[in-house]
C-alpha cells in the first residue's frame, strides 16, 4: 500500500495501461470520420480561423492548436516532395493534414490522457482519498475500455485535452485558499478545458460540490490518518447559513460561472447546424430518455461489455413508458446505496462521485441534442465520478467487517486487471476503421448512424470486389452488396434516420446495391417517381459559390442535385441493362423501348447537373445500344445514324470532366455497327 503512494509508481502503471490501451492501433492511419475535417481546419487554414465560431462545427481552438504543434512535431514531408527525378509523383504542395503523422498524433493522445489521470490520482491525493481508493479509481480510469474512442481516434484530442485542463484545474482547487492565486489559476486551467471541448462546462457542478461538501478546502495530505479515512475537520455548526459563507462562495465561483455562460453561449450560437429536436420532441421527452442513457453510462462504466462505436436509443415519449419507472428507480436506488454504503467517513466522496457523474453528463443530456444521443466519450470525464463513488462506497463496506481491508486488494486488482483485458480486446477495433464501424453495425441495428456507416464500408468492398480484375469476384460483390442493404434497411427503421441522412437520398443508395444484385425492377421502385414529391431541392452551392450548409432538419425535407442526377442514372442503368438481354425474355422492340428509356434518363441526369461526365457516357451506350439493335432487326442506315450520334455525344464531353479519358478510349476500340451475316 505504501508504494501506492509514491507519484512515480502510479504514473509507471498508468503508461503501462495507455500502453495496452494503444496497442491495437499503434500503426494505423487516419480514420475517414473527423480525422481528415479536423486537422485541414487545424493546418490547412490561418490560425485566426482557430478562434472563428462556425455554424457547422464546435468550437476547439486550443484542440486546434494541438494539431498543429503535432505538425510541427511530426510531419512528414520527405514523402510527399519532388525529388530531383520527379519519381515520387506527388504535387510539391500537399496539405498538412496528408504530411503528418498519424501515430505519432495517436501517441499524443495517449501521452495526455496519461497526464490528465495521474492529475486525477494527484487531485485524489490533495482531497483526502486514501492510496489504495486513490489509485484504483486513477488507473481504473485510466485504463478503461470506454477510453479507447477518446484516445485512439485522432478526432477525440479535444476530450483527452479537456481531462488533461479539467483535472489540472481540480486540482489546483485543492491549493491552500489563502494563496491569492489559488481560483485565477482554477480559472485559466477550466477556461482552456472549455476551449479543448465545451463538455468541460460539465466541470462547473464539480466545483459547486466541492465548495459545498468542502466548506473549509481539501484536507492536507498530512492529515489522513492510517486508516486512510479523509481526516476531514467536521463542519462548522451552522456555517452555510452565515451570509460570509455564501458571499466568498459566490466570489470564488464567478470567474468559472462566467467562463461557464461565455462556453455555452459559444456553443449555441456556433454550433447550429448541429443542434436539432431533443429525443422525443421536447425537453421533458429528452429528461425522460436520459433516465435510460444514464443508466446504461452506469452499467457500461462497471460492466463494459458490448461496447459500440455508436449506439442506438428508443425515445421516450410519455411517463407512461415502463422504461421511465424501471430505470429511474435503478439510478435513485444505486445511488443512494452507494452514499449509504460508503458510511460516515466517506459520504461526502461517494457524494462527490455520484453528483460529479451526473454533473458531468450535464452537457451530453440531450437538452439540447445533436444528431448522436449516445456515445462512449460522452462519459469520459463522468466516469471518474462514478468510479470515486463505487470506490468510496466498497471502502466503507469493508470498514464495517473487521477483515475487511483484506479483501479490498483482492477486489481491486483483478477489477483493474479485468478492465485492461477488455482494452486489450477493443483496441484493435480503432487500428481497423472498417471493422470498427462494422461491428456497431451489428451490434446496434438501432442506430442510424452505426447502420449508415457499417453500409458504407460494405458498399465499397462490393465497388472493390466487382471492379477487380477482368472476372470479377462475383460471390464476394454480391455478399458485400447484400451486406450493406441489408444495413440501409435497418436505418429506414431507426428511430433517428432522418437526422443522419435524406430519405431520399438513402432510397438512391439501396437502388444502387439492387442494380448491382440485378433486381432491376425493385430499383426503379426503391427511386420511386423523380422528381421526388414532397421533396425540394437543396442546392449545393450559395449565389456566392460557396459550399451550402444546411441544418439537420432542412436535409432531411430536401435533396442534393447530385443525388438526383445519380438516381436518373441508376434508373437509366437499370434500363440499359434490360435492353441489352439476350435470353429472348423481352422482345426486340422491348429492347429498343428500353434503350431508349435508358437514353432519356442520361439526358435528365445531365440537365440536372451538366457536369456529369456519367451522364454523357450513358447517352452514348444508349444510342450505341441502339445501333446494335437496329442493326439485328437489318436497319443499318438508321443504326449508322444512330451510332454516330452515340459518337458525337462522346466527343462532347468537356476535357476536365473525370470521365473524359474512358470516353476517349470507347471512342477509339468501338467499331460501328455490323449487319448480322444471317
Amino acid at each position: 500500500m505504501k508504494r501506492l503512494e509514491k507519484g512515480f509508481v502510479i504514473l509507471g502503471l498508468q503508461a503501462l495501461l495507455v500502453l495496452v490501451m494503444l496497442h491495437g492501433s499503434w500503426s494505423a492511419p487516419f480514420h475517414t470520420i473527423d480525422d481528415r475535417q479536423h486537422l485541414h481546419t487545424a493546418l490547412d487554414r490561418p490560425w485566426t480561423s482557430w478562434f472563428q465560431r462556425s455554424i457547422s462545427s464546435m468550437y476547439f481552438p486550443v484542440t486546434l492548436f494541438s494539431y498543429w504543434v503535432d505538425y510541427s512535431l511530426f510531419s512528414i514531408p520527405s514523402r510527399h516532395e519532388w525529388d530531383v527525378r520527379g519519381t515520387t509523383g506527388v504535387p510539391p504542395v500537399a496539405q498538412a493534414a496528408d504530411v503528418c503523422s498519424a501515430p505519432a498524433m495517436r501517441r499524443m493522445n495517449g501521452l495526455y490522457h496519461l497526464l490528465g489521470g495521474f492529475l486525477l490520482w494527484s487531485f485524489l491525493r490533495r482531497l483526502g482519498v486514501g492510496a489504495g481508493l486513490a489509485a484504483f479509481v486513477a488507473l481504473a480510469w485510466t485504463g478503461h475500455p470506454m477510453a479507447c474512442e477518446s484516445v485512439c481516434w485522432i478526432s477525440e484530442r479535444k476530450n483527452v485535452l479537456t481531462a488533461l485542463f479539467g483535472f489540472g484545474a481540480l486540482l489546483a482547487w485543492t491549493v491552500p485558499r489563502e494563496r491569492f492565486w489559488r481560483i485565477p489559476l482554477v480559472s485559466v486551467l477550466y477556461l482552456l478545458a472549455v476551449l479543448s471541448k465545451p463538455s468541460a462546462l460539465g466541470l462547473l457542478p464539480v466545483f459547486v460540490m466541492l465548495e459545498l461538501l468542502y466548506p473549509q478546502g481539501a484536507p492536507a495530505c498530512h492529515e489522513r490518518d492510517v486508516r486512510g479515512t479523509t481526516g476531514v475537520p467536521p463542519v462548522e455548526t451552522g456555517l452555510y447559513r452565515t451570509p460570509r459563507f455564501w458571499l466568498s462562495f459566490a466570489g470564488r465561483l464567478l470567474l468559472p460561472a462566467l467562463i461557464t455562460a461565455g462556453g455555452i453561449f459559444v456553443t449555441l450560437s456556433g454550433f447550429q447546424l448541429e443542434i436539432v429536436t431533443p429525443p422525443g420532441g421536447s425537453v421533458f421527452t429528452a429528461l425522460l430518455t436520459d433516465t435510460e442513457i444514464f443508466s446504461r453510462y452506469v452499467r457500461q462504466t462497471l460492466f463494459p461489455i458490448g461496447l459500440s462505436f455508436f449506439y442506438g436509443v428508443e425515445p421516450v415519449t410519455s411517463l407512461g413508458d415502463w422504461r421511465v419507472w424501471v430505470y429511474g428507480l435503478l439510478l435513485m436506488g444505486f445511488f443512494g446505496a452507494l452514499v449509504w454504503a460508503a458510511g460516515r467517513e466517506r459520504r461526502r466522496l461517494a457524494l462527490l462521485g455520484v453528483l460529479w457523474f451526473l454533473g458531468a453528463l450535464g452537457p451530453s443530456a440531450n437538452i439540447v441534442a445533436i444528431p448522436f444521443w449516445m456515445q462512449d466519450r460522452y462519459v469520459y470525464l463522468a466516469s471518474a465520478g462514478l468510479l470515486l463513488a463505487v470506490a468510496a462506497a466498497a471502502a466503507g463496506l469493508a470498514a464495517r467487517y473487521a477483515q475487511g481491508r483484506a479483501v479490498l486488494p483482492c477486489v481491486a486488482i483483478p477489477a483493474v486487471a479485468a478492465l485492461t483485458v477488455l482494452t486489450a480486446l477493443r483496441s484493435p477495433l480503432f487500428g481497423d476503421e472498417a471493422r470498427l464501424v462494422v461491428d456497431a453495425g451489428l451490434k446496434q441495428p438501432n442506430s442510424a448512424i452505426a447502420c449508415l456507416e457499417a453500409a458504407h464500408f460494405m458498399r465499397q468492398e462490393y465497388v472493390r470486389h466487382a471492379a477487380t480484375g477482368p472476372q470479377p469476384d462475383r460471390e464476394l460483390a454480391k455478399a458485400a452488396a447484400e451486406a450493406a442493404l441489408g444495413f440501409y434497411n435497418n436505418a429506414v427503421r431507426c428511430p433517428d434516420s432522418s437526422l443522419q441522412i435524406d430519405p431520399f437520398t438513402l432510397n438512391v443508395r439501396r437502388a444502387e446495391l439492387l442494380l448491382g444484385l440485378g433486381r432491376f425492377e425493385e430499383a426503379r421502385e426503391m427511386i420511386g417517381p423523380l422528381p421526388p414529391p414532397g421533396l425540394v431541392p437543396l442546392p449545393e452551392t450559395t449565389p456566392d459559390g460557396r459550399r451550402a450548409h444546411y441544418a439537420r432538419g432542412e436535409r432531411s425535407r430536401g435533396y442534393q442535385p447530385h443525388m438526383l442526377a445519380a438516381a436518373w442514372l441508376i434508373m437509366g442503368e437499370t434500363y440499359l441493362r434490360q435492353s441489352g438481354d439476350t435470353s429472348k425474355t423481352l422482345a426486340a422492340e422491348q429492347r429498343m423501348e428500353m434503350a431508349e428509356k435508358a437514353r432519356e434518363a442520361a439526358e435528365r441526369s445531365v440537365a440536372v447537373h451538366p457536369m456529369n461526365g456519367e451522364g454523357y457516357i450513358m447517352q452514348a451506350r444508349a444510342l450505341i445500344r441502339g445501333a446494335d439493335l437496329l442493326a439485328e432487326q437489318h436497319k443499318m442506315p438508321e443504326a449508322l445514324k444512330r451510332f454516330e450520334a452515340g459518337m458525337a455525344v462522346l466527343k462532347s464531353l468537356p476535357a476536365s470532366s473525370p470521365s473524359y479519358k474512358l470516353a476517349q478510349a470507347v471512342i477509339a476500340g468501338l467499331p460501328p455497327p455490323q449487319e448480322p451475316k444471317n
